[in-house]
C-alpha cells in the first residue's frame, strides 16, 4: 500500500529521475484492458494476471516496464497480462475491491471475482517465473515413498496426494491451480486400481483419507481439503471465518465470557468436532471480538452461549437460555443437553429459532414491510403478484435501489388497473429469516406470481438493477405481463399535458389580468374626464 512518507519519497526521486509512464506503450505485450475485455479473457484463460492502476500513480509508473517484460515472456504460453486503468474503469475497480495501486490480481480458472492479490517479487522474470510455475508444475510428480517424505519434511503446507488416481488428474489440477498458496499437491506417476487421494500435515502423523462423493469433483476435493485443514475446535479470529466457510457446513459457535469457561468446554468440542467431522465444523468466538455477528443471531447476550447455524439455509438453532419465560434466571449450559442438541441437528430432529421483527402496526411506504411473521402468508396464495426485495440495511447496493423500487411500486400503484394487479414488498434478510427462501446476497429480487403455493420458488430477477431492466422483468414475468413501459411513457405524456395545461392557464390568467387591468385604466379615465 502506498504510505503518504513512501509517496513523498517517490514525487521526490520522480522530481529528479524520468519514470516511465504507467500505461504500458503500444509495443508492449500487456494487454489494455477496458471492462469487457478484462472479462472475455478472464473467461478464455485458465491465468489471468491483471494490473489494477492509475496513470498518476508513481508506484504504477515504476511497476510497468517490469510488468511489460513478464508479459513478454510469458506470452508464447498464452497467459495473459492486462491494465486496467481505474480512471476510466472505477466501477470494475470497485468491484474488485481495489484499495490502493497498482495492485495484481492472478484469476484462476475462469472466475471473475475472489482472485487473491500477487504478493511476491515485482522483478519482472519473478513475476514470470511464478506465472509460468503455476502455468506448468501445479502438481508435482512422485515415484518413490522416499520421494514423498523428502516433500513431507521440507513442506511447511499440508499435502495433497493423489495415490494413482490418474482419472482425477485433469480435476485435480484445476484444484491446484486455485490453492496453490496454501497446499501442495503430489501425484503418482504409476496407476493404481485402488488409488486413494490423501492428505498428510505437516508436524505431525496425521493422514485424512479423500471419503466425498464418487467420482470426485473439483468442488468435493476442495472442500474436503478445506474441511480437514480445520481443526476439530478452534477459538478463531475473523480473519479465520472464512475457512470454515469454505467447507459449506454448518458451524456451532461457543460464545465464552473468560478463558476458563472456554478451557472448560474444548475438550467437550474437540470430542463433537472429531465423532462429527465432515457434518459440522466446531468454533470458539470472544462475543467482544464478534458483537456484529452476535447481533445477528437476536439471542440475548447471556454466556456462555451455544448456537448452531446452518449457513446454507441461515437457519439457527440453540438451547433455551433461561429457566422460564422472565429472562432473569439464565438456565446452566450442561454438556449432556449441548451433546443432544447436535445429536438432534445432524439427525434433522431440531427446531429452529426463527428471528422476526414486531409486526408493523401500519404500512406508511409505498413498499409493503414484510417481517418473517408476515412473509408467508403475503407472498403466497395471494390474488396479485408479489415482487420482494430482500436486503440488509449496510448494503449499500441495496441503498442505490430503494428509489429505483420506490418509483417502480408509485408508477403501478397510481394507475387503478395495475394497482390491483402486483404490489412491491421488501424484507430486511438480517433481521427476519425466512426458511422458504434463503438468500446469500443482497439485494435480491424476485417475484412471486398470483397464487403460488407455499414450497414454490418465486423467479429471480438477475442483471443490472436499472429502472428499465426491472420494468422489462415484471412484463415478461408477471401474470398479466404487466407494461411499466407503456404506464412510464403514459404518465410522462400526462406530466408534459398537465405542464401544457398549467402553462396555458397560467397565460389565460395573464391575458385576463391585463383586460382588466386596461379596463380598470379604462373607467378611471372616464372617471376622470366626468
Amino acid at each position: 500500500m502506498v504510505s503518504v512518507k513512501s509517496l513523498a519519497l517517490a514525487i521526490g526521486v520522480a522530481s529528479a529521475i524520468q519514470l516511465p509512464d504507467a500505461i504500458a506503450p503500444d509495443s508492449s505485450n500487456i494487454i489494455k484492458a477496458n471492462i469487457s475485455q478484462f472479462a472475455t479473457h478472464v473467461k478464455e484463460n485458465p491465468i489471468v494476471m491483471v494490473e489494477f492502476f492509475t496513470p498518476w500513480c508513481t508506484h504504477s509508473k515504476m511497476l510497468q516496464p517490469r510488468l511489460s517484460e513478464a508479459a513478454t515472456i510469458v506470452k508464447g504460453v498464452k497467459i495473459p497480462i492486462l491494465q486496467v486503468d481505474c480512471t476510466q474503469y472505477g466501477v470494475l475497480c470497485d468491484q474488485q475491491m481495489i484499495d490502493f495501486y497498482p495492485t495484481l490480481k492472478v484469476y484462476k480458472n475462469h472466475r471473475l471475482v475472489g482472485a487473491e492479490n500477487y504478493k511476491g517479487s515485482q522483478a519482472g522474470n519473478e513475476i514470470a517465473n511464478y506465472l509460468l510455475n503455476l502455468k506448468n508444475n501445479p502438481v508435482t510428480n512422485v515415484t518413490s515413498a522416499q520421494e514423498v517424505e523428502k516433500m513431507k519434511s521440507e513442506t511447511d503446507m499440508p499435502i495433497v496426494h493423489n495415490r494413482g488416481n490418474l482419472e482425477i488428474d485433469e480435476i485435480l489440477k484445476s484444484v491446484a491451480l486455485d490453492m496453490s498458496e496454501k497446499f501442495a499437491f503430489i501425484r503418482d506417476t504409476v496407476a493404481s486400481e485402488n488409488g486413494t487421494l490423501e492428505m498428510y500435515f505437516p508436524g505431525t502423523n496425521r493422514t485424512a483419507v479423500y471419503d466425498g462423493p464418487q467420482p470426485p469433483t473439483e468442488e468435493s476435493i476442495s472442500i474436503w481439503m478445506h474441511m480437514e485443514n480445520l481443526p476439530f475446535f478452534a477459538d478463531i479470529e475473523a480473519a479465520d471465518f472464512k475457512n470454515y466457510m469454505a467447507t459449506k457446513l454448518p458451524i456451532a459457535y461457543f460464545y465464552y465470557s473468560t478463558p476458563q469457561e472456554l478451557n472448560d468446554f474444548t475438550g467437550l468440542f474437540n470430542e463433537l468436532g472429531e465423532k462429527y467431522r465432515g457434518k459440522l465444523n466446531f468454533v470458539g468466538m470472544n462475543p467482544h471480538k464478534f458483537q456484529e455477528h452476535l447481533k445477528l443471531l437476536n439471542l440475548k447476550q447471556r454466556f456462555p452461549l451455544f448456537v448452531i447455524h446452518n449457513v446454507n439455509n441461515n437457519l439457527k438453532y440453540t438451547l433455551d437460555q433461561f429457566t422460564d419465560e422472565s429472562d432473569k434466571v439464565m438456565k446452566k449450559l450442561e454438556s449432556e443437553d449441548i451433546k443432544k442438541l447436535v445429536e438432534d441437528f445432524v439427525e434433522g430432529k431440531a427446531q429452529p429459532i426463527i428471528k422476526s421483527e414486531p409486526i408493523p402496526k401500519t404500512q406508511d411506504s409505498v413498499l409493503y414491510k414484510l417481517v418473517a411473521k408476515t412473509h408467508n402468508d403475503f407472498v403466497y396464495n395471494n390474488d396479485k403478484d408479489v415482487f420482494v426485495k430482500y436486503y440488509a440495511p449496510w448494503c449499500q447496493h441495496s441503498k442505490a435501489f430503494r428509489p429505483v423500487l420506490e418509483e417502480i411500486a408509485e408508477l403501478f400503484g397510481s394507475n387503478p388497473e395495475t394497482k390491483e394487479k402486483i404490489v412491491f414488498a421488501e424484507v430486511d434478510s438480517t433481521a427476519n429469516d425466512i426458511i422458504d427462501f434463503p438468500v446469500a446476497g443482497y439485494p435480491t429480487l424476485v417475484l412471486y406470481r398470483a397464487g403460488s403455493k407455499p414450497g414454490s420458488q418465486p423467479i429471480i430477477f438477475e442483471g443490472k438493477r436499472s429502472l428499465e431492466n426491472v420494468l422489462d422483468f415484471i412484463k415478461s414475468h408477471s401474470t398479466s405481463n404487466l407494461d411499466g413501459q407503456a404506464l412510464l411513457e403514459k404518465q410522462k405524456q400526462d406530466e408534459a399535458k398537465a405542464i401544457e395545461d398549467a402553462q396555458a392557464a397560467e397565460a389565460v390568467n395573464a391575458q385576463a389580468q391585463a383586460a382588466n387591468a386596461d379596463q380598470k385604466a379604462f373607467n378611471n379615465e372616464i372617471k376622470d374626464e366626468l
